[in-house]
């Protein structure tokens, strides 16, 4: 009988789900939240600038979970500080009305949320990474490329 690493299989923290919270700010950046869930579902819920607005789902593989799971564990995300906003430690020279970040990660390990303001120009550049790697495995364009008014 073969092993999973014998078969091919990925494997997958059967807990874990990894959220993005994309704000508000004056502009016209899009405003949503997408979740992404172990067994590779995916729930978009989008408020302003998306299409469309309200929720839609999809799915990813197996490896993606993965490797979006092994990406927040290499850049040790649980010890980011939970927030970096004007006039906090790690926020840094501060440019106004930038839109605000949230990135979660649940699991065995408990959850850990990191709510960061764009405009805080010393926040940990890895949080950008993640939250790219997240919108680009989870398909947010999709929903996030529409014309602006």
């Amino acid at each position: 009988r073969g092993s999973a690493a014998d078969s091919g299989a990925v494997a997958v923290d059967t807990t874990t789900v990894v959220s993005l919270d994309r704000g508000a700010c004056h502009g016209t950046f899009p405003i949503y939240t997408v979740f992404v869930q172990a067994d590779g579902g995916v729930r978009f819920s989008g408020a302003r600038f998306v299409r469309p607005v309200g929720t839609d789902s999809t799915r990813i593989t197996a490896a993606e979970v993965a490797a979006l799971q092994a990406a927040f564990a290499a850049r040790e995300f649980r010890r980011v500080p939970s927030t970096i906003e004007y006039d906090s430690p790690g926020c840094g020279a501060y440019v106004a009305d930038l839109p605000t970040v949230e990135l979660t990660v649940s699991g065995e390990g408990g959850a850990h949320r990191v709510r960061w303001d764009e405009g805080c120009r010393d926040h940990p550049r890895m949080l950008d990474t993640l939250a790219r790697m997240v919108d680009s495995v989870s398909g947010t364009s999709r929903w996030t490329t529409v014309s602006r008014p």
